[in-house]
Order: C-alpha cells, then sequence, then structure tokens
C-alpha cells in the first residue's frame, strides 16, 4: 500500500511538471508591455521633454510674426543743460515798430528772453509699437535646429521605449521562470515527505537502517533551502515587473501559459544587421543631432549677411499727460543690421559646431559598428539557447523514462529507495534545467528584438 501510494504521487507530480506549455508571444504580456508604455515614470518624463522642444518649436516659429507691445513713457525732470533762446530780443523791436505803425498797442513788445530745458519735464511718450522681421537668416536656422532637436528627441523616446518593452518582457520571463521552479520545488517537496514517512515506517519495522531516514531528511532540509532562494527571487521578480510598470510593488501579477512553438530550424538569416541599421532609434537621433548642429554651422556662417526689420509706432506724445490731436502721431522705420566685425567670435562659433559635427560623425560611426556585432552576438546567443532547451528537452524525456524504469523496478523490489529518490532527482533537475532553458530563450528573443529596434513594433 505504501509503495503504491508512492508511486500515485510520483506519477502525478510528473504529469505536474512536464506540462510543457506552448510557447507563443502571450496576448496578457501585451497588455502588460501596453500598461508599461502609458504608466512607466521614465518614459513619461522622456514625453515631458518631448513637449519641451515642441514648445521650442513654436516659439521659434513665433519668431516669424510680428510683435505687438505698448509702451507709456511718462517724464519729469528738473534742472540740467538749458539753452537761451533771446525771444524777446529778437520780437520786441519787431512789435514795436508794428504798434507805431498802426498806432495800436496789439503786439506785446515786452517779451522775455527764455532759458529752455533740455530734459523735458511733465512729458510723456504713449504708444503701441509694431516689429516685423522682414529678412533674418538666424530665424529660419534657428526654426530647423528646434525641430531638429525634436526629431532627436522623439527618437531618444523611441529608443527608451524599445528598451523598456524589452525590460519588461525579460522581467515577466524572470518572474515565470522563478514561479515554475518555485512550483517544481514545492512539488518535489511533497514527494521527499511522502520518501522520509516510508522510511520511518521502513526503520519501525525494522525493514531499513536509520541511515535511510537520516539521507531523506538532509535532501528535505537542502530543498527548504531551496525554496526559500525560489521564494526569494519569485517577490524579487515580481517588485521588479511592478516598478517597471509602476504599480505597488506587492501587485499581484497575472499570468497565462507562456507557450513556445518554434520550429528547430531558426530564420537567422533573415535577422541581417541591416535591418537594426535601419530601425534603431539611437541612430536616428544622431542623425537628427547632426543635422541640428549643421543648421547651427549654417546660421553663424550665414551672419555676415545683413537683417532688415520694420517698426511702427503710433500714439500720444507732448507735454502734459494728455490725449488729443494736437499730441497723437504715428512713425514707421525701417532697420538694417549688418555686423563687419565682431572680435572673431563668429569663426570661433564656426570652428566649434564644425568639430562637434565630426564628433558626431564618429560617434554615429562606432555606433553602427557597435549594433552590428550586438546583433551578430544576440543571433549566436538565440541559436545556443535554443539548442539548450531542445536538448533540455530531450534531457527531460530521459529522466521521464529513467525514473519510469526505476519506479517499476521498486514496485519488482528489484530497486531500492535510494534508486528511486536518485531517479526522481535527476527528473527534478531536468525540469529545472528545462524551464531555465525554456526562459533563457525567450529572454533571447526579447534581446534580439530590441538590438533590431523592432521590440516595439511587435506590441500588438
Amino acid at each position: 500500500m505504501t509503495r503504491f501510494t508512492l508511486t500515485i504521487l510520483f506519477s502525478w507530480v510528473t504529469t505536474l511538471s512536464f506540462a510543457q506549455p506552448t510557447l507563443t508571444e502571450p496576448s496578457l504580456l501585451d497588455a502588460y508591455v501596453a500598461e508599461g508604455l502609458k504608466n512607466n515614470l521614465q518614459l513619461l518624463q522622456e514625453n515631458l521633454s518631448v513637449d519641451q522642444r515642441w514648445t521650442d518649436i513654436q516659439e521659434a516659429r513665433g519668431q516669424f510674426l510680428p510683435a505687438l507691445s505698448f509702451q507709456a513713457d511718462y517724464t519729469l525732470a528738473g534742472g540740467g543743460r538749458t539753452i537761451a533762446f533771446p525771444v524777446g530780443d529778437l520780437l520786441n523791436p519787431v512789435y514795436n515798430s508794428l504798434n507805431q505803425l498802426t498806432g495800436s498797442s496789439d503786439f506785446p513788445a515786452n517779451l522775455e528772453n527764455e532759458n529752455v530745458q533740455f530734459l523735458p519735464n511733465n512729458f510723456h511718450d504713449t504708444k503701441l509699437r509694431l516689429t516685423q522681421p522682414i529678412f533674418n537668416t538666424d530665424l529660419y536656422h534657428n526654426l530647423n535646429i528646434k525641430e531638429n532637436e525634436l526629431a532627436a528627441q522623439e527618437a531618444q523616446r523611441e529608443a527608451f521605449k524599445n528598451q523598456l518593452v524589452k525590460d519588461i518582457k525579460i522581467a515577466y520571463y524572470n518572474y515565470r521562470q522563478s514561479e515554475q521552479v518555485a512550483s517544481i520545488l514545492d512539488q518535489s517537496e511533497i514527494v521527499l515527505k511522502e520518501v522520509l514517512r516510508v522510511n520511518q515506517k521502513l526503520v519501525e519495522n525494522q525493514k531499513a537502517t536509520k541511515e535511510v531516514v537520516y539521507r531523506s531528511e538532509f535532501e528535505l532540509s537542502q530543498l527548504v533551502q531551496q525554496q526559500a532562494e525560489a521564494k526569494r527571487s519569485v517577490q524579487a521578480a515580481r517588485n521588479y515587473f511592478n516598478f517597471l510598470l509602476h504599480r505597488p510593488l506587492a501587485t499581484l501579477i497575472e499570468t497565462d501559459e507562456v507557450t513556445t512553438q518554434q520550429s528547430s530550424t531558426l530564420p537567422l538569416d533573415t535577422l541581417q544587421t541591416q535591418q537594426a541599421l535601419l530601425h534603431r532609434q539611437e541612430i536616428r537621433q544622431l542623425k537628427s543631432s547632426q543635422e541640428a548642429t549643421q543648421e547651427a554651422l549654417k546660421l553663424h556662417q550665414h551672419r555676415s549677411i545683413p537683417t532688415v526689420s520694420a517698426v511702427l509706432d503710433a500714439g500720444y506724445q507732448g507735454f502734459g499727460y494728455e490725449f488729443n490731436d494736437n499730441q497723437d502721431y504715428w512713425l514707421a522705420a525701417f532697420s538694417l543690421k549688418w555686423d563687419l566685425f565682431t572680435g572673431f567670435q563668429n569663426r570661433a562659433r564656426r570652428q566649434r559646431f564644425s568639430l562637434q559635427g565630426q564628433q558626431l560623425e564618429q560617434q554615429l560611426e562606432a555606433l553602427e559598428q557597435q549594433i552590428q556585432l550586438e546583433v551578430s552576438d544576440q543571433q549566436q546567443q538565440l541559436q545556443a539557447a535554443y539548442i539548450a532547451w531542445e536538448a533540455s528537452q530531450k534531457g527531460v524525456r530521459s529522466a521521464e523514462q529513467n525514473f519510469t524504469l526505476v519506479n517499476k523496478k521498486y514496485q519488482q523490489q528489484q530497486a531500492t529507495l535510494l534508486e528511486l529518490l536518485d531517479a526522481r532527482t535527476t527528473l527534478t533537475r531536468s525540469q529545472l534545467q528545462t524551464t531555465v532553458s525554456q526562459f533563457d530563450y525567450l529572454k533571447k528573443t526579447a534581446q534580439l528584438e530590441s538590438s533590431l529596434g523592432i521590440a516595439i513594433n511587435n506590441v500588438q
């Protein structure tokens, strides 16, 4: 009866452990990726950086439009320089002559000489000023710089999205792997406890010596340590996964069957490095930075071209704060500015941006080589992971057949309990190895997708 019970337990555990799910891209994982792309804090910061670049473009475009401002100046003054204006000396003789000729006193002949103050006192100038740039190369180049900076910022955001998708997938696979490892160990605990119980019965019935009990207790204590580490791994994987999704760390993770139905021949020849060079967001980011640097260089090259603008003032001006027909005025002006010499500042700026452009060109070349190396390495790692996964599956089948044979011998009293225990231990190890290989293959797939720059494209 005891042997029958032990056999049933072994068969039940084997069935649970071997329920190897078939591997395809899980829809639940897609939902988690979408949630991470929506809630991840660092990605939200990247979105804000893109929005800031948009405001820079709006500001640059606004510089092409006229600017309207209201200006009001009121001046009180006393003292300062004056100019003598001999009004009396000039007009009094004339007015005396006129009075004599007309025989009247209609003309004042006692005018005082005036001292006119240069500083205006009780004077106001209240106006609207309209300013319109007519020709200014700085404005065009500045707008192009801002547009390229926006493109670089957007590429940086897409690069982070690509990385985030990979991180979320790997974190999910790590959690599933830890979860399955813990499940396998829990199943082994049931078997080991039953083995310990059987051995204790055998010792009580004097059919075995006590070392079989000690061996079972040792195996069980080793398993408890492994279970503690497995639980810690599950918790750590869960915490990191929830961190990426900006959720409370203790939030439960829903899982579905992770399956990998994949042919034994991987189409690695189609995963060319040229695809990565076309899709990698970091390359687009560097190219946009190059364009921005070129525009900055052109901006300073064209500083020798004059700028033209127009100004229109309309308002009131005069002594006493009054608004009437005697004080209203308008004034239109055209301004041309031509920098003939700026102390070689523009030449220094041109040299700086030229050197910066060369630096970006070298960075781009180095990045392309790095991507080619990365993709090639990831392809080899993926192929090795697939081979290891296939080999581990064969190992599980061999371990299962070995356990079946030893179990039959044990039922026929042709094998000892220790042989049965060793067969079960081998089976457990092979199951753990298969689980690790299975998820290692999935993680390598996610890494290759990220290296190719298509991780975000594969999100449904």
